[in-house]
């Protein structure tokens, strides 16, 4: 395990870790004591997004927030899996092998679809609380995902994405709505992960399962809510 350390916005100092599981390197940032909570960000974020929320949460939590493999600060290979399932199956076996046995998990848009999936396959997950998670019923976005899962598509997205900075600006004010609300760096920090080397073929493999997360989001939801 390989350690570092980052501080947060707060001035909190947090430990920056790498473990592999099932073969594959998944990076979190840890910090705090108390019963676990894992944040989970949404698509095309990383731990990155939780700044503002690291140092509350520890104050009472430990604290472990994740990039998910293919986002964030995790370079996964052009090969890998990225979709909300595989994802999902990810964190149970870290849930198992970092023997937590109890934990209550945060989750933003795509990254609280992961946990509807993590919470169906695991007894680990105590409670949720989901912002905006993907929506199973919902046809919004579809024919989008459709056009990148399309040669045309993937292709014109591996092209744009490497280029695409002039247009980060707009689409984190869209996302905002009040552009007087983006707090300072937030464009920077957004930019450089969005930029890394091979991001687009992570983001393809995403969306080429994106189907299937769909129908097995639909059976999760079912089972969540009858554990419940």
């Amino acid at each position: 395990m390989k350690i570092d350390k980052h501080g947060t916005e707060s001035g909190l100092t947090s430990e920056s870790q790498q473990i592999e599981v099932n073969g594959e390197r998944l990076n979190y940032l840890q910090t705090g004591s108390g019963p676990a909570v894992l944040l989970l960000h949404g698509l095309l974020a990383g731990s990155f997004c939780w700044r503002f929320n690291v140092a509350a949460l520890s104050q009472r939590h430990t604290v472990l927030a994740l990039d998910l493999p293919g986002f964030g600060e995790n370079d996964a290979p052009r090969h890998t899996d990225c979709s909300m399932e595989a994802q999902a199956f990810r964190l149970a076996s870290l849930l198992e092998k970092l023997r937590l046995e109890s934990v209550d998990i945060i989750g933003s848009s795509w990254g609280g679809a992961v946990a509807i999936l993590l919470a169906a396959r695991s007894n680990r997950v105590r409670s949720m609380v989901l912002a905006a998670p993907v929506n199973p019923w919902s046809g919004f976005g579809a024919g989008r995902i459709r056009f990148f899962n399309g040669r045309l598509g993937g292709a014109l997205l591996r092209m744009a994405l490497p280029a695409s900075r002039p247009v980060h600006l707009t689409a984190l004010q869209r996302m905002y709505g009040d552009a007087s609300r983006i707090p300072p760096g937030t464009l920077e920090g957004y930019s450089s992960r969005l930029l890394r080397r091979g991001r687009a073929h992570n983001i393809l493999n995403t969306l080429r399962g994106w189907e299937k997360d769909i129908a097995a989001l639909r059976t999760a939801v079912s089972q969540v809510k009858a554990s419940t």
